[in-house]
């Protein structure tokens, strides 16, 4: 006897019914047939999410260790603890709750401003090599390839001026300190914008890894809006599978507006009626959520600005291991503490006391590499 037919809202919505780990039973199925326990892969998920914090919106990325506010590592003398060291340490201490640049398109380090960097071979690994051997015959060969990316580093810099007599409210170390952390921070945001500028655009995407939503599609109250098969289509497009998903926060908020996705997540244990990231990426098996709420603005203009698209998001598959293929790479030129390098001067003609100078500064690029390790959904926000 035949599968019935689904011929309901009703018996669509228990088809679609998370399993009791809570993963989709069309996810759980595809892992399955990559060799992987779809139950341990849930748990991997669950405690990945958990590192981070109870349904975390921000990637379970350990925080790199920062000083206390108001305090610097001190030598003897003030000659001493001026030292570019310290002041580059300073740079490379910016939190990075709010940022995820490195979660979408991790660092790989470079000793020259342009060059050719390695990268695997995704259409090599995949080809068929004929393995048949005879009694006598001779073993194939096959060549462990690798394709190229070109890059070409950018200087970027900013400066700031910390006059002495504004200054003498704090320790003058303390001071250019801050300020070095005030620049970073600065130049971190620019680097995210553009970060949030090459996954929001559909664009950076392979043309079959892109789903264009129409009038009444929008997943926020659409009346033709189908979610599941936006995803599946999505998923099933990239080439590899997606272990990061990118929201901002409108985007966000229209999934949890999803009629179809409240009504099918209703049956989780625990489930208290508000889709949490945590319940995205088990029921989609993708690794890690993340929800932006970062805001930028431009020069002249008083608006405030998402980093991230508010009526699009992006799946990526990303691997931060440098020669690993994934959907983009930032290339940084080595030097300073992570990249970043900081020069300090005295500048007597400003002020009556004159002031600190600091320049902080790193070089780097951000690449495509693979624009079918990735998917977007534009659209899906009225």
């Amino acid at each position: 006897m035949g599968v019935p037919l689904i011929i309901d809202t009703n018996q669509r919505f228990r088809a679609a019914r998370p399993t009791h780990y809570g993963m989709s039973p069309w996810v759980a199925e595809r892992i399955q047939q990559l060799g992987l326990d779809p139950r341990d892969y849930a748990e991997r998920i669950r405690g990945a999410e958990e590192r981070a914090g109870v349904y975390a919106s921000v990637g379970p990325r350990p925080l790199p260790r920062a000083t206390p506010a108001n305090t610097v590592p001190c030598a003897l003398d003030y000659n001493d603890v001026t030292q570019q060291t310290i002041l580059d340490q300073a740079a490379a201490e910016v939190p990075s709750v709010g940022f995820y640049a490195e979660d979408l398109a991790p660092s790989a380090f470079v000793d020259a401003d342009k060059g050719r960097f390695p990268v695997d071979d995704y259409a090599e690994s995949i080809e068929i090599v004929d393995d048949a051997i005879g009694t006598h015959g001779n073993v194939q060969r096959i060549q462990r390839n690798h394709s190229f990316v070109d890059y070409a580093v950018r200087p970027r810099a900013l400066e700031v001026r910390v006059n002495r007599a504004v200054a003498s409210l704090a320790p003058q170390l303390v001071s250019v300190a801050n300020e070095t952390r005030a620049l970073s921070a600065r130049m971190t945001l620019n680097h995210e914008v553009r970060v949030g500028a090459l996954v929001g655009t559909a664009t950076s995407f392979h043309a079959t890894c892109r789903r264009v939503l129409g009038a009444g599609q929008n997943w926020n109250g659409g009346a033709s809006a189908n979610p599941i098969a936006d995803m599946q289509a999505m998923i099933a497009a990239m080439i590899a599978f997606p272990n990061v998903s990118m929201f901002s926060l409108e985007a966000w908020q229209a999934v949890q507006a999803n009629d179809v996705m409240r009504a099918i997540l209703a049956s989780q244990l625990g489930n208290e009626g508000m889709l949490q990231p945590m319940d995205w990426s088990l029921y989609w098996g993708i690794r890690r959520t993340l929800v932006a709420e970062n805001r930028y603005k431009v020069p002249g203009s008083a608006t405030l600005q998402r980093v991230y698209p508010t009526t699009a998001f992006a799946i990526l598959h990303v691997n931060p291991t440098p020669s690993a293929r994934t959907f983009a790479k930032n290339f940084v030129r080595r030097g300073g503490v992570n990249g970043w390098t900081t020069t300090r001067w005295f500048d007597p003609d400003t002020g009556g006391k004159g002031a600190d100078c600091v320049k902080t500064s790193y070089d780097n690029e951000i690449v495509p590499i693979d624009d079918k390790f990735g998917a977007i959904c534009t659209g899906m926000r009225a």
